[in-house]
């Protein structure tokens, strides 16, 4: 199961970077990621953690199904208080789903110094 998600993933992010490669008019083996400069998109792993960081977004702003209502939730401890949390995964097909991995990556984000507002996202629960 995790081989096929692999290589669904590489499968999507080859057929990406053959998509930027036409559009641009290069070659066959020319490297992609200045192409994705140039065009000013994401590549496939980054296109992949903006929408997981907007799921994230949305459930913490309620803006999702119940069905998500509960998938993570805010530390409450006084050194790292904006913190999110999940349960622990006990495979590695949970630790790659967005149910561990989204609170993973915002936490990177936030302690980066990229600067979000806490107090407007409990404000609108």
């Amino acid at each position: 199961m995790v081989d096929e998600r692999i290589s669904d993933y590489n499968n999507k992010e080859r057929l990406m970077k053959r998509a930027v490669r036409i559009v641009t008019g290069s070659k066959r083996k020319d490297h992609s990621q200045p192409l994705f400069n140039i065009t000013r998109n994401l590549n496939f792993s980054k296109l992949n953690i903006y929408f997981e960081m907007i799921f994230v977004y949305k459930q913490l702003t309620n803006r999702l199904p119940e069905l998500f209502q509960d998938y993570y939730s805010m530390k409450k401890q006084s050194r790292k208080p904006n913190n999110l949390v999940s349960n622990k995964s006990k495979t590695n097909i949970m630790f790659s789903h967005i149910f561990c991995k989204g609170p993973r990556t915002w936490n990177e984000i936030v302690n980066s110094g990229f600067d979000v507002d806490f107090n407007s996202l409990h404000s609108l629960k």
